[in-house]
């Protein structure tokens, strides 16, 4: 049954598409990065939230954080670095700078999201904390902020409800 070359008849059909999504710093690495996953024919979805010390194979580069990869490997050095990391074919990439990603949340008429800490600048509150709608400038700070001692996982928990947030008004 079947030669060399041949498909097997009951090889399931890839119906999930990904996207990395990432907000890039000034200097070209990326702040922020997620993997967003749709499945359209069970109407799932999924978000994987990547720690930018999280330590990736660049294709061409070699070993490094993977909050790098984007600054030495481009997008596609990237999304394959982390397509090679994860083991998941990665369709495409979004990646915003961070006043593309601000314009972005304006554009939808802000987010709606609960605030879990004070945001500061030094001394100074820039958020307090609670349910608010936030504008592109202010969603920006909160999905990226890290407050002193905090654990990098807290940052990301924060720019998974910015992007439920945004998800929700699209």
């Amino acid at each position: 049954t079947g030669g060399v070359g041949s498909k097997a008849k009951n090889t399931p059909k890839r119906t999930q598409q990904t996207v990395l999504f990432q907000i890039k710093t000034g200097d070209g690495g990326a702040i922020s990065s997620a993997l967003l996953a749709d499945d359209r024919p069970s109407n799932t979805g999924a978000v994987v939230l990547i720690q930018p010390q999280v330590i990736a194979n660049v294709p061409g580069i070699g070993s490094q954080v993977f909050g790098k990869a984007l600054q030495t490997g481009g997008v596609v050095g990237s999304r394959n670095a982390l397509s090679d990391l994860m083991g998941v074919v990665i369709d495409g990439s979004w990646v915003l700078d961070q006043a593309t990603f601000a314009r972005l949340v304006d554009s939808l008429g802000g987010v709606a999201v609960n605030v879990d800490v004070p945001v500061q600048k030094g001394r100074q509150v820039l958020l307090s904390p609670g349910q608010q709608r936030l504008n592109g400038q202010q969603a920006l700070m909160y999905a990226t902020y890290l407050a002193p001692g905090e654990e990098e996982q807290v940052r990301l928990t924060r720019l998974q409800a910015v992007l439920d947030a945004m998800l929700n008004e699209l």
